[in-house]
């Protein structure tokens, strides 16, 4: 378990991190989300021992030996070749390097014809495969990658997802990333900063079954309006909308009812279907309703003494107040 009681820094007057306390399971894939300016680097930082709390605590399972960081603008010494800079990474945590594992490992991040190529000439790319490996070579038991797919084209970022996802439950691995459609894809748990405060962290199951709206898009070869007749005859469909001929939108009583029926009705509606999705199921729609509804309930007044702050929804282990 990594974890962070009350922790705050500040540099100067400004405030980057305000009571963040974070809980990261072992053997999770933690992913750290927000905008830019949320605080994520800085709270990173902090996580592999690099940056100093100005306030708080920091209590971590692992030494600072076991711990592997990818920096979100990786620099190496240009006159190094890769094998160097992975000999460098496990002389760093007085590990032996092993000529084997590095091989190994510079393959799988895909710079297997690379090795000893100065780094001078690599590509943003090619740094960035470089540096993940150089978190990576020593099996750590604390993995912190600071957007390690930022500078990677897509068949680049699907096999860097797919190394780092095989160290869940090995490690504990904490990433944060503008593409949320990677955290979605290899996360097992998620934290939202905004404006340097941890609004809502916890499994990331949880947050997709509790924000995604009962909201389904039905794409048909025509015929919507006799197919729509049909759903409205449910009695857990709350409402159907056509567009045009060839689309309806369903809202339905509960995610359970619909994954349950739509299809069954479709086909005894002989429907001739294309697709049919969720509505604004991705990461991205349900952070967007997240921020804007724990927004909303900050901005309202509150009845409670002056200098109270009541506490949000940022951990699953929060203890109920006396």
């Amino acid at each position: 378990m990594i974890r962070t009681t009350h922790l705050i820094k500040r540099y100067g007057t400004v405030t980057a991190l305000n009571d963040v306390n974070v809980a990261i399971p072992k053997g999770s894939i933690y992913g750290l989300v927000g905008a830019n300016g949320a605080g994520k680097t800085t709270l990173l930082a902090i996580l592999a021992g690099l940056l100093q709390a100005t306030e708080g605590s920091l209590d971590r399972d692992a030494p600072g030996s076991r711990i592997g960081f990818c920096p979100d603008v990786p620099e190496f010494e240009p006159w190094l070749t890769p094998r160097e800079v992975l000999r460098l990474a496990c002389g760093l945590r007085k590990h032996e390097a092993d000529e084997e594992r590095i091989a190994a490992m510079l393959t799988q991040v895909g710079l297997e014809e690379s090795m000893d190529r100065r780094v001078e000439g690599f590509s943003r790319g090619m740094t960035q495969r470089l540096a993940v490996a150089a978190a990576l070579i020593d099996d750590p038991a604390v993995i912190i990658l600071d957007e390690p797919c930022s500078a990677l084209d897509p068949e680049g970022r699907a096999e860097i997802l797919s190394l780092i996802g095989t160290y869940q439950r090995r490690a504990s691995v904490i990433l944060s990333s503008h593409a949320l459609s990677d955290v979605q894809l290899i996360c097992s748990n998620i934290g939202i900063l905004q404006q340097g405060s941890l609004i809502w962290q916890g499994k990331l199951d949880t947050l997709l079954r509790d924000h995604v709206k009962p909201v389904w898009r039905i794409r048909l070869h025509g015929g919507a309006a006799a197919v729509a007749i049909v759903l409205r005859s449910q009695p857990w469909v709350l409402n159907v909308t056509e567009h045009g001929n060839n689309e309806i939108e369903l809202e339905a009583s509960s995610i359970a009812h619909a994954e349950e029926q739509i299809a069954p009705v479709l086909s005894r509606a002989h429907a001739a279907l294309v697709a049919l999705e969720p509505v604004g199921s991705d990461l991205e729609n349900i952070l967007e309703r997240v921020v804007s509804s724990i927004t909303s309930v900050k901005k309202k007044p509150s009845r409670r003494p002056v200098g109270h702050i009541p506490s949000g929804p940022a951990s699953d282990e929060e203890e109920d107040e006396a």
